[in-house]
């Protein structure tokens, strides 16, 4: 195969739109947070959009910036199983209650009706396929 640029490679790809790019950041301690709105300015400046991943309870999350993730259509939630409980026993280190998640799930259920996509990946990719 043919040695190509990375700047024309990329066009190429982008053209034929035969993929998704999704960002994502891990926000695992209080130090990632206060950087969390320096990171998402770096992206707006160059016009991309990523979601954050919290940690629930490890750190308090100002009002502010969850109503600016929210906002800009940024929610992704990606859980562990294995940090949560299911009350198979007394909360161990690093654990969270399952209700917190289950909290969450109301929460956007109730809330957002009608105005969020619960999607699969697959279900995106049919999206797609269609379009072309």
């Amino acid at each position: 195969m043919k040695e190509i640029e990375p700047e024309r490679f990329i066009e190429h790809i982008i053209c034929l739109k035969k993929f998704a790019l999704v960002l994502t950041h891990d926000v695992d301690t209080a130090a990632g947070l206060e950087k969390s709105q320096t990171l998402m300015e770096l992206e707006d400046n160059l016009e991309f959009k990523s979601s954050f991943n919290f940690v629930p309870e490890r750190y308090k999350v100002p009002e502010a910036l969850r109503h600016l993730l929210v906002n800009r259509g940024m929610v992704l939630l990606n859980t562990h199983p294995d940090y949560m409980n299911f009350n198979f026993g007394p909360i161990r280190n690093e654990e969270y209650p399952a209700d917190y998640y289950i909290y969450f799930l109301k929460h956007i259920k109730e809330k957002y009706k009608g105005r969020y996509w619960h999607v699969l990946p697959k279900e995106i990719s049919t999206f797609w396929k269609k379009q072309n």
